[in-house]
């Protein structure tokens, strides 16, 4: 037990000096070292990206860019741990970037869906209120009093009889045949 602790203690600290012997050859514009470390840690970055943006391009847009970023800062790296737990680091947090941004274009798109939407409802709304503003122009006067006072005025049948001095059978005929020509019409 007492081996096993030391082997792993050296083994810990051989580790340590290569990595830092790579990050020192990374920051000092070593391709080979950059080749590497690219090597070495895409699959477990490439699997982890994935998890978190659940779409094989997302995730290798995601690491280009990281592994992008990491050449261009090469020279003023300052990693306090492990190049592992800095591109992990970097992976996560760019993952989070884009699907916020992901999130908002989403938001974004909705909206403007949305706006879209009732403005076809206000533009079908519109032509619907200028189909019956002329049909009801096209009534005969007696017919499109009746029908308006039904409608807008909210008055029954038997009110708007008392009101014309007409029968509640005559107001019905004039609102059904204002509804079958809007049935037609429409």
């Amino acid at each position: 037990m007492k081996n096993n602790l030391i082997t792993d203690m050296e083994s810990n600290q051989v580790e340590s000096q290569i990595e830092h012997k790579i990050l020192r050859c990374l920051k000092d514009g070593d391709m080979q070292a950059f080749s590497l470390v690219y090597n070495f840690y895409w699959d477990g970055l490439y699997t982890f990206a994935l998890r978190l943006m659940k779409e094989e391009s997302l995730a290798q847009d995601v690491l280009h860019d990281v592994f992008t970023e990491l050449w261009a800062r090469h020279k003023r790296l300052n990693i306090q741990s492990s190049i592992k737990d800095y591109l992990f680091i970097c992976t996560k947090n760019r993952c989070f970037k884009l699907l916020g941004k992901l999130r908002r274009l989403n938001e974004l798109e909705e909206h403007l869906l949305l706006d879209i939407a009732v403005e076809h409802d206000e533009l079908s709304y519109k032509e619907l209120s200028d189909q019956l503003d002329g049909l009801l122009a096209r009534l005969p006067t007696k017919t499109r009093a009746i029908f308006i006072m039904s409608r807008e005025d909210d008055l029954s049948y038997k009110q708007i009889a008392k009101k014309m001095n007409l029968s509640i059978k005559s107001v019905e005929y004039h609102i059904s045949k204002v509804l079958n020509k809007l049935r037609k019409a429409l």
